[in-house]
């Protein structure tokens, strides 16, 4: 045998195998367990005769009264696939990985190499792979309902569109928050929250959809309304990529650093939507209303986010010492969520003041009482019995707090003063009357200012008080 066909190079591994060895060993065992198991096989089979029965009945009624029958039939199959890609995928996400939580197999999942990365992936891309496969079930159903008449094809393609949006953006949230979930209580308080939230995302989909398929051609007149349904399903999913590395940085092992990759995901993906949403409202020369509402989401997406950052655990120092800013910890990770709610407050405001219009008010006031209860909630998780459940424990539990205290009180105050509670010299840090007086006169810029300094003087608080935390762990 010559010397050259000695050391010839061996040939590449099929693209399968390579993809395999990218993904892991335990995204192939979920993956294919999750396809094996009856609760899909279930579902997938349902879907399909859902979809038969839908087109053949609306086919034949079509035949009989020669009526368009394209949008029930495109309407039908949306609510089919709502209520598995909606309601039961998330919710078999979220039990397969508290599973994992509960009985503690994650642990020695991370002691054979896996990482915390690759069970966050390996649930996720099982949970999708089960979706993927449902919309394949339904997306030709959908399709041919354009041939029944009374809806366009662009619309059908839109309604599916919005509806694979929101799947992944539902399916990735319910793996998010059972790696967050560590007590039994809050795995139990999950269960209900996941399907709240599916409930309603779910809803507003299929409000979505009936709106394309009854009135699309009104629908699609409005170049705005186009943008937007073309371009927030992709918002959903950059904002789901963001929940998967927090998930792994709350799996991760006390002396590992996770967080900074999650950081640093949530910055790029912040800085970009809102880079495009400002670019998307000047090109459309769009109306004051939404850039007002596009603030608000922001805000409330940021109060997702700092609910989890301001209860992190404070950094460990002896794996991460020289980690800099990339270590955990809840003070580095509260600077980032304050710094984009900031952001966000400053971009929208400085958007609408090129407006006659404007709705400054609403842009300050949205941030700021985000950054408000939240500060407040460190606040309460320290000087009060609740620093006993825990650091992580009771800085949720005193956001919640904060958050009843600062919506009763106003309102008692107001009743017993008999005013009504978005009236009188307390309304302004109430975060519900508060908001509702907001969004009815955007031009409370002064109020809104108030609330502004009030936040701020909050935060310079809490973060000091996360900063104290912090170097107490460190010398510790």
């Amino acid at each position: 045998m010559s010397t050259s066909t000695a050391i010839a190079p061996a040939s590449a591994p099929p693209w399968n195998e390579r993809v395999a060895e990218w993904a892991g060993p335990l995204v192939v065992k979920e993956v294919r367990g999750g396809l094996k198991s009856r609760a899909f096989g279930v579902a997938f089979g349902l879907m399909l005769l859902a979809g038969f029965v839908v087109v053949l009945v609306n086919a034949a009624m079509a035949g009989n009264s020669n009526e368009p029958r394209g949008a029930y039939a495109f309407m039908g199959m949306s609510v089919a696939f709502a209520v598995y890609g909606h309601l039961l995928a998330p919710f078999i996400a979220f039990r397969a990985m508290v599973k994992e939580r509960e009985d503690e197999t994650w642990v020695l999942l991370v002691l054979t190499g896996l990482g915390t990365e690759g069970i966050v992936r390996g649930k996720h891309l099982s949970a999708i792979s089960q979706v993927a496969l449902g919309a394949a079930a339904t997306a030709p159903f959908m399709l041919l309902s354009y041939l029944l008449s009374g809806v366009g094809l662009t619309n059908v393609l839109l309604g599916v569109w919005w509806q694979l949006g929101t799947s992944f953006l539902l399916t990735t949230a319910a793996v998010g928050l059972a790696a967050q979930s560590e007590s039994r209580l809050e795995r139990t308080l999950g269960h209900f929250i996941v399907l709240g939230v599916s409930v309603v995302l779910g809803g507003v989909a299929l409000a979505v959809t009936g709106a394309l398929a009854f009135n699309g051609e009104r629908v699609l007149r409005e170049g705005e309304t186009v943008a937007v349904l073309l371009l927030l399903p992709l918002a959903m999913v950059a904002v789901a990529c963001c929940v998967l590395p927090a998930a792994a940085a709350a799996l991760a092992l006390d002396s590992e650093s996770r967080s900074h990759p999650a950081r640093v995901r949530l910055m790029w993906t912040f800085g970009l939507g809102l880079a495009s949403t400002v670019g998307l409202i000047g090109l459309l020369d769009a109306e004051v209303s939404v850039a007002a509402f596009a603030s608000v989401i922001c805000s409330l997406l940021l109060l997702c986010v700092g609910f989890f950052s301001v209860s992190e655990v404070p950094g460990y120092p002896r794996a991460t010492r020289d980690d800099g800013f990339s270590r955990p910890g809840a003070f580095r990770s509260t600077v980032v969520a304050f710094g984009l709610l900031l952001a966000t407050g400053c971009v929208f405001t400085v958007t609408l003041l090129t407006d006659s219009h404007r709705a400054t008010g609403l842009a300050i006031a949205s941030p700021s009482y985000v950054v408000l209860y939240l500060s407040i909630g460190v606040i309460i998780a320290r000087v009060t019995p609740l620093g006993r459940l825990g650091h992580r424990a009771a800085t949720r539990l005193g956001f919640v707090v904060a958050t009843v205290l600062g919506i009763t009180v106003p309102t008692v105050l107001a009743v017993i003063d008999g005013s009504r509670p978005d009236r009188g010299p307390l309304w302004v840090v109430n975060p519900f009357f508060g908001m509702i007086r907001f969004i009815d006169r955007t031009h409370l810029e002064e109020e809104a200012i108030v609330l502004a300094l009030v936040a701020a003087l909050a935060a310079v608080v809490a973060l000091l008080m996360l900063y104290g935390d912090d170097e107490e762990r460190t010398h510790a």
